[in-house]
């Protein structure tokens, strides 16, 4: 009788230990499955982002580079994601903005060539101590944001040139 006990005592509890541990590996594996679920729409999106970047309009390349910006800033891309999202956002036109921008060091960001602070070209005296902004296209300011946040998130020195042209982007 105590044999009985004793064997039915350890049959209950290997029975619960066995159910414990396979509920964990449950657990585990369903916490895997979603997770790579979330990697594969965050590639289906880097995917559409990437074509958008191609477009013939530029409006679409620059949302394009905007939702590169977003994707990159996501938990989900590790490093070879990063430097895939890097590649993607390499560009000249931005390379020889930046030289511009090097050259003139000092002259504000806009979007559109606007004079600083919204004031009317007519209410302001010309000034060689405040240089006119430099006209930087949307698709440009985009670009220079993505790599802002690459830069960023793979521990890389950004220039200043590169933080001027992207603090004009309106969507940070």
């Amino acid at each position: 009788m105590v044999v009985q006990l004793l064997v039915g005592g350890a049959t209950v509890a290997a029975a619960f230990y066995a159910a414990r541990s396979g509920a964990r590996a449950t657990g585990a594996a369903t916490a895997e499955l979603d997770r790579a679920a979330r990697r594969e729409e965050w590639f289906r999106r880097v995917q559409w982002a990437a074509g958008l970047t191609l477009d013939a309009d530029a409006r679409a390349r620059t949302d394009g580079l905007r939702l590169l910006r977003v994707l990159a800033r996501s938990d989900l891309a590790d490093a070879d994601d990063l430097a895939l999202l890097d590649a993607l956002g390499d560009d000249a036109a931005l390379d020889a903005l930046l030289a511009v921008h090097s050259a003139r060091s000092g002259a504000a960001w806009s979007a559109v060539a606007v004079p600083p602070a919204g004031r009317a070209a007519a209410d302001r005296a010309p000034s060689t101590a405040d240089p006119a902004p430099v006209a930087a296209p949307p698709e440009a300011i985009a670009a220079a944001a993505l790599r802002l946040v690459l830069d960023e998130r793979l521990a890389r020195p950004s220039s200043a040139a590169l933080r001027a042209v992207a603090s004009a982007a309106d969507d940070r």
